[in-house]
């Protein structure tokens, strides 16, 4: 007998002839995140489950390996998504917000593209200047998750990690060629260095280091990024040290976490526009219905003009 708190109540939403929405309020499980408004900074919550720890987490989500392998190939509108998911099932893929499946089937369609897992990310500078800089997306901490947080690495000496110390929330950019569909996410980012004091996310970025190229792990003990570089100066060999170890996870080598509370999906092709919002940052009643809103315990989706 299915256990009752594994049990995922739906809501359906016809906005249109053929334009379909199928929502779920799941039951959390893993890792989740949650959004304190007052202080506007992410709360991390380990909500554990019987079976579940950190280390088979890392073992399901091993940075790009893990992406790109769900959904279908539809590209002329926005679908469902998937109906199966080959490592957590039916009961598990309702769990994931819609978007995340619309990400994922992106990333299948594009799968031989490997700009595809490119997105852009704004932050705003401690002096309010905004930066905007191309990074890769090293898939979702949890794929089916009901958060969708994803993650990206950088150096922790990169002028990024100021802008998220001095503001943590930040926006995504991210337009696939083939579909023709953006996606612009706002975030709550969280920095995980060598010295953060949640053993769980350090635990993340460990696994997270592991998971990523000899020339890649080089990155991070290259001299400071942004420095001065002497012109005339045979410095090749500081850019071409020895690989560090798997297990010798380098001091600048930073796992951001974003936590979205906000994804604005444009379908050009069909000239479809969605909106979906954290329901529990604006405060919404469960299963409540406005017009074209739903508004269930995760998630709310509203169409609106493109």
């Amino acid at each position: 007998m299915r256990n009752p708190l594994q049990v995922v109540s739906s809501v359906s939403l016809f906005l249109s002839g053929s334009f379909r929405f199928d929502l779920a309020t799941p039951s959390v499980k893993g890792l989740s995140f949650c959004r304190n408004l007052r202080h506007r900074a992410p709360v991390l919550c380990f909500l554990r489950s019987a079976n579940r720890d950190v280390s088979s987490m890392a073992t399901e989500n091993k940075g790009l390996l893990d992406i790109g392998q769900e959904g279908d190939n539809r590209t002329t509108k926005p679908s469902r998504g998937d109906e199966e998911d080959s490592d957590g099932g039916e009961t598990s893929l309702s769990l994931r917000p819609r978007w995340v499946s619309e990400v994922l089937r992106n990333l299948r369609i594009e799968k031989s593209n490997a700009a595809s897992k490119y997105f852009q990310i704004a932050t705003v500078s401690p002096d309010q200047r905004p930066s905007v800089r191309t990074v890769v997306f090293r898939g979702f901490v949890e794929k089916n998750s009901p958060e969708g947080v994803m993650k990206m690495i950088t150096d922790g000496r990169s002028l990024k990690i100021g802008d998220l110390k001095h503001q943590p929330d930040c926006e995504v950019c991210w337009y696939f060629e083939k579909s023709r569909e953006q996606f612009r996410i706002r975030c709550e980012a969280t920095v995980v260095s060598h010295d953060h004091s949640d053993s769980k996310l350090i635990g993340l970025r460990k696994s997270q280091w592991n998971n990523i190229s000899e020339n890649a792990r080089k990155q991070f003990i290259w001299p400071h990024p942004g420095k001065a570089r002497p012109l005339g100066q045979d410095d090749k060999h500081l850019f071409s040290p020895d690989a560090p170890g798997a297990h010798e996870v380098a001091e600048h080598f930073c796992l951001i976490l974003l936590a979205p509370y906000e994804i604005d999906w444009l379908a050009l092709r069909t000239n479809e526009r969605l909106i979906f919002r954290k329901a529990s940052a604006r405060g919404g009643a469960d299963g409540e219905t406005k017009g074209e809103t739903t508004i269930e315990s995760a998630w709310e989706s509203e169409r609106v003009n493109p």
